[in-house]
């Protein structure tokens, strides 16, 4: 068997999960909490999000403090609030970009998303550990997708920096803390 037909079997796989809700609800909540499988589950729902252009779902998903990644230093801590307003103040969601054009099976045929958990990220991105943003520093709740490598023979469509972000677990929920 090729790799395209296993590519075929795993994408059906994940479009099936992602599509029963078996590994968590729409208010954040999974039976797969603290798991490199429930926060990718999570972090599809945040992606399904932008192909709806469903604004009050993805600040929904939002942690009550939320920080921005841009560089070492970041910014935040923002209050949900402070994200809500920005994001319903916008012409077109997600971030000035028209995603509706684009669906979530589109998305699994064409990229190959990911979560790395503490350890996984950590080693990976050394640099992580340097990462402290107003006392905010990334540890084993947290969870980084990385939804931007795009598969062979395919073409990228998003634009990269809305696919890279991290998921924490605080109360048996999942919530979108850094993006």
């Amino acid at each position: 068997m090729g790799y395209k037909p296993v590519l075929f079997v795993i994408t059906t796989i994940l479009i099936a999960v992602s599509l029963s809700g078996c590994t968590g609800s729409d208010d954040g909540s999974s039976d797969n909490i603290g798991t490199n499988e429930g926060a990718l589950d999570f972090s599809l729902k945040i992606l399904d999000s932008y192909f709806e252009g469903d604004r009050e779902q993805f600040i929904s998903y939002l942690n009550e403090e939320v920080y921005s990644l841009d560089g070492l230093e970041g910014q935040g801590p923002y209050s949900k609030e402070t994200y809500a307003v920005a994001i319903n103040n916008q012409e077109i969601f997600p971030h000035g970009t028209n995603y509706s054009d684009h669906t979530m099976e589109e998305y699994l045929d064409t990229y190959e998303p990911r979560v790395l958990n503490y350890e996984e990220y950590t080693t990976q991105y050394p640099k992580a550990l340097d990462f402290n943003i107003s006392g905010w520093i990334l540890d084993d709740d947290d969870y980084m997708f990385q939804g931007s490598i795009v598969k062979p023979d395919k073409n990228k469509f998003l634009w990269d920096d809305y696919l890279y972000f991290i998921v924490t677990c605080q109360d048996d929920k999942w919530k979108l803390i850094g993006f």
